[in-house]
């Protein structure tokens, strides 16, 4: 048997793995070359086939997200017009009428007060409802309906802080008859509906 070769330096001891490996290959070559070979294209066929399952999920879930989207759409808007009971108009119409005679007997919390509660909580899923969106879709129609349902629920906030700012100015009723609250403004009507 023959007696190991020892080696001074490491340098050494590199340079005789090299050369053993590089003996090794030029016997080999063509068997290691076959195998590697083999191998890349095991992993190529199992990548694409990844990849295929990858689109399957993405086209699978892209759908869930755009059922959900349009639900989460569809369940807002319904709550605004269950609120607004249908009608913006005649709902702060009735909110005018409320806050006038609550200003006679103030016992309890504001009719504005009251109406402003549910319609930030609105407001804040619609936030994220069109965060969401924007990150998923991108703009879209799905974005601009989204866009049109919080420009109308701020109209609408901004309509019931129009009827206590005329209030503080002690001109609510004034403005009312004149038909200069903001929401007997038809451009603002025209944003509100939904």
């Amino acid at each position: 048997m023959p007696r190991p070769k020892m080696y001074r330096t490491q340098e050494q001891r590199r340079l005789a793995n090299c050369a053993k490996s590089k003996r090794y290959y030029q016997k080999n070559a063509e068997d290691i070359n076959i195998r590697k070979r083999e191998k890349r294209l095991q992993e190529s066929k199992e990548a694409e086939t990844q990849a295929v399952i990858d689109r399957k999920k993405r086209r699978k879930n892209r759908g869930q997200e755009k059922c959900l989207l349009i639900l989460d759409l569809n369940t807002i808007n319904t709550r605004f017009l269950k609120l607004a009971q249908a009608s913006p108009v005649l709902f702060l119409d009735q909110l005018y009428v409320d806050y006038q005679a609550w200003l006679l007997r103030p016992d309890s919390q504001s009719p504005l007060d009251v109406a402003r509660l549910p319609l930030d909580e609105l407001l804040t899923d619609i936030e994220k409802c069109a965060e969401h969106v924007l990150n998923s879709y991108g703009c879209g129609k799905e974005y601009a309906e989204t866009t049109r349902i919080r420009a109308a629920l701020r109209e609408f906030i901004l309509c019931i802080d129009d009827l206590e700012l005329a209030y503080l100015e002690n001109n609510l009723t004034t403005y009312y008859t004149q038909q200069r609250l903001r929401f007997q403004n038809n451009a603002v009507l025209h944003r509100m509906s939904t």
